[in-house]
């Protein structure tokens, strides 16, 4: 099936006084998709074979959710087998783009339903966090930067010894990179190491990184170790030696640049004005399994120095918490280097103690 398909698609509808009247609704009905509606306005959009067994886990609660109570009405419409994962994707489109919130977590990046991190951050101090009035514990991060089980891989890296024009090494320039990142964007940063963020000291991916930050299962910021070539449609090229890149939310580097929403297409590169943002280079599209991204290509050691300019801390703050509430670090997890993190974690204390 396609899109044009499943654009004749309606559902119908069943209001839900008590839970009494949904058994003999759906008996005997599936495979197909189902959105529910919530008293506060949300709504999720979910796939089964069996209708009467799947809205019971809803309503009873779950591994996944705990029961939810305040369902007010159900939309069912049947599917074939085979198309259920097309057809779900679609209609969940279809909701965000009619501006409802979903509960979902499969297809709806920055899902607004329940999380494994409330468990660990309650919502208040997320949406305190990611508006900038979030608590931030210099003690933790103090106590973390004296722990010593050896120094990072990559300051042994014969080419991190490299001075900059800065006057520091390329190296030092990397920390300086991921202390910012860090500090700035990722809440109760000690107390979530190893669990919703990593750090990858000299990884192999993706022909090769001096370093990774890596947050639930998203790259937020890395530093690849082959320099990152443009040919412009003038016919200049732009060479960056020693590039860092920081994912940004899909379409932020859209506004970044000014652009309509369908100005900035995947596989396009823009330049920055270099007057008024020295350091920004360029600007591309990626993707994840999780999510896309537009990435911000700037040189290594001027990260901070861009965050700051281009006033990107709530959006990347926002952006981090929804990662995290997407799912934990689990798959980067065997690669997380403490001895990296360790040397971060003294960057910011030098920087907060202002004993540089």
């Amino acid at each position: 099936m396609t899109d044009s398909v499943f654009r004749t698609v309606t559902y119908e509808r069943f209001e839900v006084p008590d839970r009494s009247v949904l058994a003999p609704i759906m008996r005997d009905r599936g495979p197909g998709i189902y959105c529910l509606e919530f008293a506060n306005g949300e709504r999720y959009v979910g796939q089964t074979v069996n209708f009467t067994q799947r809205l019971g886990t809803h309503i009873h609660g779950s591994k996944h959710h705990e029961a939810w109570t305040d369902i007010v009405a159900v939309n069912i419409v049947e599917c074939p087998r085979q198309s259920l994962d097309e057809m779900e994707r679609y209609l969940i489109r279809r909701e965000r783009e009619t501006g409802h919130k979903l509960r979902n977590k499969t297809f709806n990046f920055g899902f607004v339903g329940p999380s494994n991190l409330d468990q660990v951050i309650p919502v208040i101090e997320q949406q305190h966090w990611a508006t900038g009035h979030g608590s931030f514990d210099v003690n933790s991060i103090v106590e973390a930067s004296r722990r010593r089980p050896g120094p990072p891989k990559l300051l042994q890296h014969a080419k991190t010894q490299q001075r900059l024009e800065t006057g520091c090494t390329l190296g030092d320039a990397v920390i300086a990179d991921l202390a910012s990142a860090a500090a700035n964007c990722i809440p109760n940063l000690v107390e979530l190491e190893g669990e919703y963020w990593t750090m990858s000291d000299l990884p192999g991916t993706s022909g090769g990184r001096f370093a990774t930050l890596n947050v639930g299962r998203v790259e937020f910021l890395f530093h690849p170790r082959r320099p990152i070539v443009w040919e412009w449609e003038d016919g200049t090229v732009t060479d960056i030696e020693w590039p860092a890149v920081l994912n940004l939310p899909p379409g932020f580097g859209a506004e970044i640049l000014g652009l309509e929403p369908d100005g900035y297409e995947p596989g396009d590169e823009f330049g920055l004005d270099s007057n008024s943002i020295s350091a920004v280079l360029a600007l591309q599209s990626g993707k994840y399994r999780l999510t896309a991204v537009d990435q911000l290509i700037v040189p290594t050691g001027s990260v901070g120095q861009v965050m700051w300019e281009l006033e990107l801390l709530d959006r990347l703050r926002l952006f981090v918490l929804d990662i995290m509430r997407m799912g934990d670090a689990s798959v980067w997890r065997r690669w997380h280097s403490k001895q990296l993190a360790n040397r971060v974690y003294r960057s910011i204390a030098k920087a907060v103690s202002g004993d540089e």
